[in-house]
């Protein structure tokens, strides 16, 4: 992640939220000042930025909040976790 001015104040929260949610979501960060590339293709244009990538064919969606709210960001996220229980009887 980016420690910048903007983004510092997410730094905590979000190796928080990724340690909590490990095995949960998929979670990464990059730093676009030394990977200007992934952001470009990506089209990230400001810091932080928050992005979910839910499975095909749902397009991604932008956490865009000022704070980083770890309950928004895991419910924006968890809508796209299903369940592959079977019940048998």
């Amino acid at each position: 992640m980016l420690i910048d001015g903007v983004s510092k104040p997410f730094a905590g929260q979000y190796e928080l939220f990724a340690k909590e949610n490990k095995g949960m979501f998929r979670i990464g960060a990059v730093d676009c000042n030394e990977f200007a590339s992934i952001c470009s293709k990506e089209k990230i244009d400001k810091f932080p930025t928050l992005r979910v990538y839910p499975p095909f064919p749902a397009p991604t969606q932008d956490y865009e909040e000022a704070t980083l709210d770890v309950d928004k960001l895991k419910k924006m996220a968890g809508r796209f976790i299903t369940s592959r229980v079977v019940e048998i009887s």
